[in-house]
């Protein structure tokens, strides 16, 4: 008999070719939309972490004092995956400098294997591969453009050291031929140039005195060389390297971590992991509702056959048979065409519109669809689920009840004799009839009204996941107002500021201009503080005693602006420490309460090589002792934007008092523009600047918010693609729900229709029906919305967002309701007024 069964299953699917095919494109759709937001997801991670391994380095961790011994013990219990090596192997002075301010050629000896770990682009050659093989930076051939691939290079590398003896390397700038030497080991060494690289960012900086060339001859910890590794079981093994090493040595590449998922707090991942859960729950119940509303329409409308199967005996098992066959044969076709719709449409979703983002933006992004399969067969798997529930649901349901109620099909009417208010009485006779029916056909209701529901509350997720993407973009973007900035050095302050910023704040198209220059100040002691909790507990746990402050001179119009604005007067204090603890970064201010007498220990140049050399500050400094105030970032002028969120202690001071606490006179100043075309504006600042020999650099700040405003743009495209998606799975199940219920009710309509209900109040009816059901989804959508718009809060940053509650979504959900429901029933109503009355009422229409 289970073939038989099986094959009247068929042959019901067959029958009813728009209810199986309403069927299976509402599966389909729902894990289409599974699988676009699973890729898209995983794609966006994938995409992000490569972008961090090029822009971070593809290390975990990395040391400058790691020995050989803390190494092997780390690989023999299976921490470590692999190894980079970097050696820095000296410095040779070049005899006549193509710049003043970079007078080495700087050695390196790297792994062979540095390039995977270290941002290192070869533009032309390869890359070292022995001890003899050289590679140069580009920078490096164009400065001196003699040397080139295959030309041999002959060094006599030593070490840098200043007049004091301490050792300096690549973060340490060019002193001076009076401050600093190379002391040489007498030892010639020969190399063949094989390649050039872009850069080598990761060792050599903007600043760094000595053009960095890589050889590649290194195989083991040596002398001055730092550890880069990756782990095997990431987030298993992370927490267990201060076993080996102690904290303080330990170099964590957060930029990395934080969108691998190991950090503390929030990162990509989570917010990744937490959003898709939550879309995927939302979907997986839309598509229930869905497949449990047309199998339970199919079961209502095949009443009587069952009760005839039921009749000739067929049993439990054989009735989740008969449904268990229909579901497989709609969803596993389903199944497998939403699957492979979703990868194609986030092929092209992430190949079109996404690369087009990309490239308005200037994002530094490869953007790659990344198919985890793993992910794939679990969507697979979530959608089978819902149907094998669907299907025991179903089958559950027609197991109850009698044969002899099912072969009448009367089971569904119950009367109920409650007494009715004067109110219900004084309705129209539409009103009572809706009414009525409402609570004789609760259970067929029931299941239009859940669809409808969820429906809206999928629509009112979708546009609060867009609203609460759209602050958490806007909240991490960066804040400063201006969009040029320009640093000036080799010239005195006052000199730069008459002879460059004069001119430039005059030039067109800059509508507000502001300056600063920040100066080393010198060392204040811990001890003179009364700390922070926070604060006093890192220091004490890393034996840290004494911080380097830094002045900020502002000119002194802009120190009076401040002043009248924070209220506060004297000497300015910013005070935004920043540290690290277990991988994870932490902010908090340095001092308590508002203001701090402060003993500094002031060093002009002189100064500081006596300190390098002794490290004995009190004896080699300037006391000076006065008050601070601290200054809020939210009474920062435009300039002093540019400090807003670095860490250290900045002492802000206005530029005529500049005297009363240095020595010397700085060199250097930072200018800040506004302008209405940023590029132009930087533009015309590069050629003035070149045109009269200044030695400036400019960078287009506003650029890079171009580039964070294309992530927001992918967080927008995202909950676009999520509210389209959602609103056909949702279309679909209130057309599926809607016009079953009122088909299933034909024989009612019969009834009234021989009792004499004319059009006029049979169309009341209608309309009466749909605003009855569409306020019962409103209430609700309005009592679920507050709960969605919480789970989806805790998917982004909680420093981040406020709580959004949906007005605007609402109402917009109320008035598709009720148009959803107005066209749902176009077809069944028209289907009805066609109907043959008779044949209807005797039951033979089937």
């Amino acid at each position: 008999m289970t073939g038989i069964l099986q094959k009247l299953a068929f042959i019901s699917m067959r029958k009813n070719k728009a209810r199986t095919v309403s069927t299976a494109v509402g599966v389909a759709l729902a894990v289409m939309l599974m699988t676009v937001v699973v890729i898209l997801a995983a794609s966006i991670s994938a995409s992000m972490v490569e972008s961090a391994g090029r822009k971070y380095g593809s290390w975990h961790i990395s040391c400058n004092e790691l020995s050989q011994n803390q190494l092997d013990s780390m690989c023999s219990d299976g921490l470590v995956s692999s190894v980079c090596y970097v050696k820095n192997s000296g410095y040779m002075l070049i005899a006549e400098p193509a710049d003043s301010s970079k007078p080495y050629i700087h050695v390196a000896d790297v792994s062979q294997n540095f390039c995977e770990y270290l941002s290192c682009e070869i533009i032309s050659g390869r890359m070292a591969q022995s001890g003899s093989e050289i590679v140069i930076t580009r920078q490096f051939q164009e400065d001196y453009p003699d040397i080139g691939i295959n030309s041999v290079i002959e060094v006599d590398l030593g070490q840098r050291v200043s007049v004091s003896g301490k050792t300096l390397w690549q973060n340490a700038s060019y002193l001076g031929a009076d401050s600093e030497s190379v002391i040489s080991a007498g030892q010639k060494i020969t190399y063949t140039v094989v390649g050039i690289v872009e850069s080598v960012d990761s060792i050599e900086y903007k600043f760094s005195p000595g053009y960095t060339l890589l050889t590649c001859g290194i195989d083991g910890i040596e002398a001055d060389t730092k550890v880069y590794i990756k782990l095997n079981n990431l987030s298993a093994d992370i927490s267990k390297i201060t076993k080996y090493i102690s904290e303080e040595k330990i170099i964590y590449n957060t930029g990395l971590l934080s969108y691998l998922g190991v950090t503390d707090g929030e990162n990509l991942q989570s917010i990744l992991v937490s959003i898709v859960s939550i879309l995927v729950v939302i979907i997986g119940a839309a598509a229930f509702v869905l497949i449990n509303n047309s199998l339970s329409s199919s079961a209502d409308e095949r009443s009587r056959q069952f009760g005839v199967l039921y009749s000739i005996g067929m049993t439990r098992a054989q009735t989740f048979i008969m449904f268990l066959t229909e579901v497989l044969a709609v969803g596993l076709v389903a199944i497998i065409a939403g699957i492979a719709v979703g990868t194609v449409f986030s092929f092209l979703l992430l190949n079109t519109v996404g690369n087009l983002i990309i490239q308005a933006s200037y994002l530094d992004i490869a953007l790659t669809v990344s198919v985890n399969f793993c992910y794939i067969a679990v969507v697979a798997l979530i959608a089978l689920v819902i149907l094998l529930i669907a299907a025991v649901f179903n089958a559950a349901g027609q197991m109850r009840g009698s044969t002899i109620s099912k072969l009448r099909k009367n089971d569904v009417i119950k009367t109920k004799n409650n007494s009715r208010s004067k109110s219900f009485n004084r309705l129209s006779a539409e009103w009572t009839i809706v009414l009525n029916s409402f609570k004789r056909y609760n259970k067929k209701y029931r299941y239009v009204i859940i669809s409808m529901s969820l429906s809206a509350v999928l629509f009112v997720s979708a546009g609060l996941f867009g609203q609460y993407a759209d602050n958490y973009i806007q909240e991490i973007m960066p804040t400063a107002s201006y969009d040029v900035a320009v640093t000036s050095r080799d010239s005195e302050i006052f000199d730069i500021l008459d002879a460059q910023y004069a001119p430039l704040s005059a030039l067109g198209g800059v509508e507000k201009s502001g300056w600063l220059c920040s100066v080393s100040a010198g060392i204040i002691s811990l001890d003179d503080l009364t700390l922070t909790a926070d604060y006093k507990n890192y220091a004490e746990s890393r034996n840290i005693t004494k911080i380097e402050a830094t002045y900020i001179f502002i000119s002194d119009e802009s120190y009076s602006s401040v002043s009248a604005a924070a209220g506060i007067s004297g000497i300015f204090a910013y005070d935004n420490m920043t540290y690290y603890s277990g991988g994870e970064q932490y902010t908090t201010t340095l001092f308590q309460g508002g203001g701090a007498e402060i003993n500094l220990y002031y060093m002009n140049s002189a100064q500081k090589s006596a300190y390098y050399e002794t490290d004995d500050y009190i004896s080699n400094s300037t006391l000076k002792q006065f008050g601070i105030s601290r200054l809020d970032k939210s009474y920062f002028t435009m300039e002093l934007e540019w400090i807003a969120d670095t860490g250290g202690l900045y002492i802000i001071v206005p530029v005529s008092e500049l005297y009363g606490f240095v020595d010397e006179t700085p060199t250097s100043v930072q200018m800040f523009f506004c302008a209405d075309d940023h590029s132009s504006a930087a533009q015309k600042i590069s050629e003035l600047g070149e045109a009269n020999g200044w030695n400036i650099s400019v960078t287009d700040v506003a650029e890079s918010y171009e580039k964070e405003a294309g992530t927001y743009a992918m967080y927008e495209i995202f909950a676009m693609v999520f509210t389209i998606l959602i609103s056909f799975v949702a279309v679909i199940n209130a057309f599926n729900s809607v016009s079953s219920n009122l088909i299933k009710r034909k024989n009612e309509f019969a009834v009234l229709q021989s009792l004499g209900l004319s059009n006029k109040s049979f169309y009341k009816l209608i309309i009466y029906e749909c605003l009855l059901l569409c306020g019962i989804v409103v209430l609700i959508t309005l009592a679920l919305a507050p709960c969605v718009s919480a789970l989806l809060s805790l998917s982004f940053a909680v420093q981040t967002y406020k709580y959004i509650f949906p007005w605007k979504y609402l109402l917009i959900a109320a008035a598709c309701a009720f148009a959803v429901f107005a066209a749902a029933a176009v077809k069944p109503v028209s289907v009805i007024k066609r109907q043959n009355v008779i044949e209807v009422i005797k039951g033979n229409s089937d």
